[in-house]
């Protein structure tokens, strides 16, 4: 799957209004997710950061994970 650009957006509208109903929700995002698309969800309140193609398809696996892991 392509990241949606409009992604971070969507995160921070859903963290918002479930937070505006007392909700504390845990948001997971998949599809696309690299070390330049994560950290753009990140900040914007995703939790978990799904990437499976850029660690298994990157040279240096462990690298990969700590790059995402850094953000």
């Amino acid at each position: 799957q392509a990241f949606l650009p409009d992604a971070a957006g969507r995160i921070a509208a859903s963290r918002a209004a479930c937070r505006a109903q007392g909700g504390d929700p845990h948001i997971s995002v998949a599809g696309g997710i690299n070390a330049e698309t994560g950290a753009q969800c990140a900040p914007a309140g995703a939790d978990w950061l799904v990437a499976g193609s850029t660690v298994f398809a990157a040279p240096d696996p462990a690298a990969a994970v700590a790059a995402l892991r850094a953000l």
